[in-house]
């Protein structure tokens, strides 16, 4: 008898055959492909640059930090300022009670200032109008002894050639009276800025001695700006770099970030590293355009920024 064929068979293996034969143009097509895939990931990887960092804290630091007011000695205060106002170096804010009063003392100041400008005393060194009757505190004794000369002077001009020694000499006296009792009894701005008295004083309150009284915020400030990088970091360094100013108490999303350029680097390091001068570009004004409030003191962490490396060349380095 004829072998019966198993048609079901056959027509498995041919269909079997067919689908484990891969068409030609679906191989040439996925070899480009992978080519094409292959050409652009390297010429991505050769143009796609982006600059090394090293991040190190930073401190911006005023030149002219705040500056405290202290009383040296105690008694009810005249508060000749507002809170918040603005003054000049020199100027006068307050005066501790005392058993002097202020206008004749000022007043006193200014007349023994003009006789001791006098290169010769004579009668026209009288122009000033001398009071009898002022309160000048510690320094009464002296001014009533030289009014007496000046008075007996006045009235006898002859004799003012055989008083002008001594005139001098009461002059100069008086003056370093006065001077001490400025040092301990008023209150004068060191700089230019904006006062802020501590507390909200009232006028006519008391205070005690070596008490700080007021704060005053300069006007114009200058900022040290320091980074301390650890050595093993430290090799690629150099001057001229780009620095951007993370502020830790400024988010960069909202504010920004501070540009600086490394400015000078210092020759051997110390206990934290290597200290590394910084110079803001825009002063306290971020990326954003936003302006940083000044202190006496602002953290936040520096990134330096390296040359640029395409992502091929770092892949090639680790080779």
């Amino acid at each position: 008898m004829p072998e019966e064929i198993n048609l079901s068979e056959l027509h498995s293996e041919e269909i079997e055959d067919i689908i484990g034969r891969r068409p030609r143009w679906i191989v040439r097509r996925g070899n480009l492909v992978t080519s094409l895939v292959i050409l652009i990931a390297l010429l991505g990887a050769w143009f796609i640059k982006y600059p090394d960092t090293i991040s190190a804290p930073v401190l911006i630091s005023s030149t002219t930090p705040p500056l405290k007011i202290f009383s040296k000695s105690s008694g009810k205060i005249e508060i000749l300022i507002k809170n918040g106002e603005n003054v000049r170096r020199g100027q006068l804010i307050g005066i501790i009670g005392n058993p002097a009063n202020t206008r004749d003392m000022f007043f006193l100041k200014s007349y023994v200032a003009h006789l001791d400008s006098l290169a010769t005393i004579d009668t026209t060194g009288m122009s000033f109008f001398l009071k009898k009757n002022i309160q000048v505190g510690e320094v009464q004794s002296e001014y009533a002894e030289l009014f007496f000369i000046l008075s007996k002077t006045f009235f006898h001009p002859l004799q003012v050639s055989k008083e002008s020694i001594r005139i001098k000499l009461y002059a100069k006296k008086i003056q370093g009276l006065i001077a001490a009792w400025e040092d301990r009894y008023t209150l004068r701005s060191p700089v230019t800025g904006t006062i802020v008295s501590f507390n909200n004083m009232n006028n006519n309150q008391y205070v005690g001695a070596l008490i700080p009284l007021f704060i005053v915020i300069p006007k114009s400030r200058g900022h040290i700006v320091r980074m301390s990088v650890p050595t093993k970091k430290s090799g690629r360094l150099a001057v001229g770099q780009d620095v951007l100013i993370f502020l830790q108490d400024y988010p960069y999303q909202e504010f920004g970030m501070l540009k600086a350029q490394v400015d000078d680097i210092s020759p051997v390091p110390m206990d934290t590293g290597y200290v590394v001068d910084l110079k803001l570009i825009n002063g306290l004004i971020t990326t954003k355009g936003k302006e940083v409030k000044s202190r006496s003191e602002i953290a936040g962490t520096g990134q330096v920024v390296m040359d640029n490396k395409s992502i091929l060349n770092r892949i090639l380095e680790k080779f």
